[in-house]
């Protein structure tokens, strides 16, 4: 059974999952294999692999009953249920550990997190907060505490927190000294990205680059390739330039750099702070004319809906953003709506079942890339009536360009800053965590019939 070959352990798969249905004893050696299917999971953070998470879990489960006195065990299964999205499984598991060591900095992360998206934001908090005080500087904790804090509507904490932890990130221009507070009106300055990547939460936080430009002397705005075309379009009075690839000739002539996200303490304190500007992204206009040309034939006289179900990493942290295709029924099953697949990723066998599912047509744009080319994507989304997705980078950039999004999401989440009000005219649709997508999708597939029916 410790064999490292994958095809012996293939061998016993259905002698477990047999095994462990009927209560039988569950060995090290099977612990041992579920430890491998885990490992498989994590590296791959696919969908593809949601059986063997499954399986693991069910393991998992056994052990903890078979070896109730592993906390080992207990932490690995509150982990995995974590993955899922099963947060009262989470909080119970964290709980009884916490319960036999009175302390362990993991269980209380985890339950923590697993509080806030159970809505239980001052249990959360308070959770969360003594971890922060001992390692500020951990990231995905600060990320989490934050994200309490923004539900909780307090500003400010969430992004003291937030801010306070990147600090610890590498720093490209240590020629350049960090803003520590002082007045930025007649200053030269460099933005930094909060992802050296880019993607959907540099999106986000650009909606503050118009208020920062116009209230330095000069700014320099990193950014990575995928968004540069945007970004130069749309920000024209601030030298747009690609990470790592520096433009000045002079570090000198600089006064400080700061992250983006810095300004979210300055500039998004509170709920009205936020900007009510629709679509601070410019997509190209010649882009938008062809897309809409190619778009509008598929389409005919049918409302165009582009649609996103899952994220690229839909099993982990972030698991519960995603759904499954086959949960979109009464959304696919509209009549009078062309469906275009804006999945980032390789979809097509997903894309096959729901059409052979639903009787439905979901057309693919395969002469692009749609996972980097974001400048030909801003003017494919603005070509759509709507757009219904998840929790995704497609979202954050429709909804950056101006599109008409519906966002279905989860109530509450540990993971995403797009929990804030930085889109006005999204429509949001929350899924508590107990609740199946399919009865989201109802409620969409509804209002997807009145707006079909009105048109």
């Amino acid at each position: 059974m410790k064999s490292n070959n994958d095809d012996i352990y293939k061998i016993y798969e259905n002698d477990i999952t047999l095994s462990i249905s009927k209560n039988e004893y569950v060995t090290e050696e099977i612990v041992f294999y579920a430890h491998k299917l885990v490992d498989k999971v994590e590296r791959s953070k696919s969908y593809k692999f949601s059986p063997q998470l499954r399986l693991a879990v069910l393991i998992f489960e056994n052990a903890a009953k078979t070896f109730p006195n592993s906390l080992e065990y207990k932490l690995v299964l509150a982990r995995l249920h974590l993955w899922q999205g099963n947060f009262g499984r989470v909080i119970e598991l964290c709980n009884e550990v916490l319960e036999t060591v009175g302390f362990d900095f993991l269980a209380s992360h985890f339950l923590g997190i697993s509080l806030l998206h159970d809505g239980q934001y001052q249990k959360a908090l308070e959770t969360l907060e003594p971890l922060n005080k001992i390692n500020p500087q951990n990231g995905l904790l600060a990320w989490n505490l934050a994200n309490a804090y923004f539900h909780a509507e307090d500003y400010y904490k969430g992004w003291f927190v937030f801010n306070r932890a990147n600090e610890a990130l590498p720093n490209s221009y240590p020629e350049i000294p960090k803003w520590d507070g002082q007045y930025l009106g007649d200053k030269t300055i460099v933005l930094t990205q909060y992802n050296s990547a880019g993607g959907g939460d540099d999106i986000m936080l650009a909606e503050m680059l118009p208020d920062i430009i116009q209230s330095v002397k000069r700014c320099y705005v990193e950014v990575d390739p995928r968004s540069e075309p945007l970004y130069r379009r749309s920000f024209p009075a601030a030298e747009v330039f690609l990470y790592g690839e520096p433009v000045w000739s002079n570090p000198k002539n600089i006064d400080f750099q700061l992250m983006v996200s810095d300004f979210g303490l300055i500039l998004r304190k509170n709920k009205n702070d936020f900007a009510t500007r629709v679509g601070y992204l410019k997509a190209d206009q010649e882009k938008l004319k062809q897309w809409g040309k190619l778009i509008n034939s598929i389409a005919c006289s049918d409302l165009k809906v582009g649609i996103c179900w899952r994220s690229l990493i839909s099993i982990g942290l972030t698991g519960n953003f995603s759904s499954e295709i086959e949960e979109w029924r009464h959304i696919l099953k509209t009549p009078g709506i062309c469906f275009f697949d804006l999945q980032y990723d390789d979809s097509d066998e997903e894309r096959f079942s729901a059409e052979k599912l639903f009787g439905v047509k979901i057309h693919k744009i395969k002469e692009i890339d749609m996972m980097t080319d974001f400048d030909n994507l801003a003017a494919i989304y603005l070509s759509m009536d709507l757009i219904i997705t998840t929790v995704t980078t497609v979202a954050m950039l429709a909804n950056a360009v101006g599109a008409k999004v519906w966002e279905v999401r989860p109530k509450s989440s540990a993971f995403c800053m797009s929990c804030l009000p930085w889109f006005p005219e999204r429509k949001i649709y929350y899924r508590d965590w107990q609740e199946p997508w399919e009865k989201v999708f109802n409620l969409v597939g509804r209002d997807l019939a009145q707006v079909k029916s009105s048109d």
